[in-house]
């Protein structure tokens, strides 16, 4: 669930999105409804937590008009985006853009009002594993049905003045006495003049620099050699082409992608990438190669994809995924260390994965347990990672590497 600053600050950015799809095609803004944002999240937390399909229709069976009736919301109009999967509010805008449906409900001429809804499971599980859910609803009111405004405050009665005391008479002053007259100062040498410097020469003005090119939030992009690209603040984007990149992310929330800017894991293709995360709540993609993964500062998402890949969250409780939840293979190498959080290791191959241990770690260090199908590696009482769908007994201590 969003807190209010999270919901406030979602709500203008698709409200910025939205109206300016419709100011292209000249069509009248919408403006941001306190019970479609309701409507929108409710919808989406269904979405999310009961891990339903992705679909209009919510697990009690309810339908966008219920939905707003039950937020008392009596609308002449009404439609609903939704999306799954899209990291941010700019991708799954531009995915609704490229789909006609989805499109004429952005573009109807009819609504005038706009609610949002999101919800990021860092940890999805269950059959629908999106991690991000995304809702909109688009309406118009029915003429008279607006919520009355609250009504104003009454102001509190002024207290009555008190009447000012009377000062009482002040005593007459004494006189004081008169002043005996100062002697006559002696009258001081006048100075001589000090001679008048001589002007130092004006400074030639230094021309001023060219101005850069202004910056702006755009994905950073890379070409096809091997490119180091380093995110500026208000980047949440970046992305490599298929040479051997470096991208380095900021302390924003941050979506890497080592080659080609796509959602896909991109199969076997790509370069061997070096993606640094940085401070914020990342998400991580290598796609092809043999690509190593930072997560720095922050709960982030590591995806690895094809080939061997060193993936390490850092700091935070982070998620971390090899290749075979994205189709890919390789050995992968799933890095800890104490005092970084608890790690969800998703997809450990036993056979063919490792786990790395670092800043001194050694496997006689470690604690394996078992809860349910999750086995845990351990430090004393701190967890450093959960392994998903694996027994404690089949981790032996050749799986354990140091790094």
């Amino acid at each position: 669930m969003t807190t209010l600053t999270e919901q406030e600050l979602l709500d203008q950015k698709f409200l910025s999105l939205v109206n300016g799809e419709r100011g292209l095609h000249h069509l009248s803004p919408v403006v941001l409804d306190t019970q479609l944002d309701e409507a929108a999240q409710e919808h989406t937390d269904d979405i999310a937590y009961s891990d339903k399909t992705v679909n209009h229709i919510g697990s009690d069976g309810s339908t966008l008009g219920e939905r707003l009736t039950d937020v008392g919301y009596t609308y002449r109009t009404a439609v609903e985006n939704i999306g799954a999967g899209q990291y941010t509010a700019n991708e799954v805008f531009q995915d609704w853009k490229t789909s006609p449906g989805h499109l004429a409900n952005i573009l109807n001429p009819h609504v005038e009002d706009l609610g949002v809804g999101h919800v990021f499971l860092p940890n999805d599980t269950g059959q629908n594993n999106f991690f991000d859910y995304w809702t909109i609803v688009l309406g118009v009111r029915q003429p008279g049905t607006e919520p009355e405004p609250e009504p104003e405050p009454e102001p509190e009665p002024e207290p009555e003045p008190q009447p000012e005391p009377q000062p009482e008479p002040e005593p007459e002053p004494e006189p004081e006495p008169e002043p005996e007259p100062e002697p006559e100062p002696e009258p001081e040498p006048e100075p001589e003049p000090e001679p008048e410097p001589e002007p130092n020469p004006e400074p030639e003005p230094e021309p001023s620099p060219e101005p850069n090119d202004p910056t702006d939030t755009d994905p950073v992009i890379g070409t096809a050699n091997d490119d180091m690209l380093e995110m500026s603040s208000g980047i949440e984007l970046a992305a490599g082409e298929l040479g051997n990149d470096q991208i380095i992310g900021n302390d924003d929330d941050n979506v890497l992608r080592g080659d080609l800017n796509s959602r896909d894991s991109g199969g076997g293709i790509g370069g061997d990438d070096l993606l640094m995360g940085l401070g914020g709540d990342d998400r991580l993609g290598g796609k092809g190669g043999n690509d190593t993964l930072l997560g720095g500062e922050g709960n982030d998402l590591l995806w690895g994809d094809d080939g061997d890949d060193l993936l390490r969250g850092g700091l935070g409780n982070d998620t971390l995924m090899g290749d075979d939840n994205s189709g890919g293979s390789g050995a992968d190498t799933f890095i800890l260390a104490t005092g970084e959080g608890t790690d969800v290791i998703k997809d450990f191959e036993v056979g063919i994965d490792f786990i790395g241990l670092a800043d001194g770690l050694v496997f006689a260090d470690l604690s394996l347990g078992q809860q349910d199908d999750v086995a845990t590696i351990s430090v004393g009482t701190e967890v450093l990672a959960q392994v998903e769908n694996v027994l404690a007994v089949e981790m032996t201590a050749e799986m354990f590497v140091v790094v």
